[in-house]
């Protein structure tokens, strides 16, 4: 690994550089990939595309979370409707706050009853609504925000 930044993870491998992107790196939600990797970490990455258009034009795509298993699945049984998890907000885009909560599950919530504006890397409570089982997440709402991060 030669650089991290907050949604992209620059890696080195045989000699060709390569940029996988936050939604390429871990099937759980990362809000920062600092919190997981640093400059100088190995890891193991599946390489998806080669492009060779001359000796010094070579171009590869990767990525790493098509290496581990996917347990969102698994994860969404520890789930139940209309029950509440403390969570943090891993992004906030267009209006849709997503979240990671403790139990491990991906979450997605459309609105919030707190009078205030959930913002990235806030702590929260999350009540389900549904779980989507084809998408791998569960759906709900923000009951109030236990933290900010300001």
């Amino acid at each position: 690994m030669i650089a991290v930044a907050e949604k992209v993870i620059r890696v080195e491998v045989f000699g060709v550089e390569c940029s996988i992107m936050a939604r390429d790196l871990a099937w759980e939600w990362i809000g920062d990939a600092h919190e997981r990797f640093s400059v100088g970490d190995q890891v193991l990455v599946r390489i998806l595309n080669v492009r060779r258009d001359s000796l010094e034009d070579m171009g590869i795509k990767a990525d790493i979370k098509s290496v581990s298993q996917n347990t969102n699945h698994d994860n969404l049984k520890k789930c139940r409707i209309q029950s509440k998890y403390a969570g943090k907000v891993t992004d906030v885009h267009k209006g849709v706050v997503y979240i990671r909560l403790s139990n491990g599950v991906n979450a997605v919530a459309h609105s919030c009853y707190d009078y205030r504006t959930p913002g990235k890397k806030d702590d929260v409570s999350f009540a389900v609504t549904r779980i989507d089982e084809e998408r791998g997440v569960a759906v709900g709402i923000i009951t109030r925000i236990i933290r900010q991060n300001l």
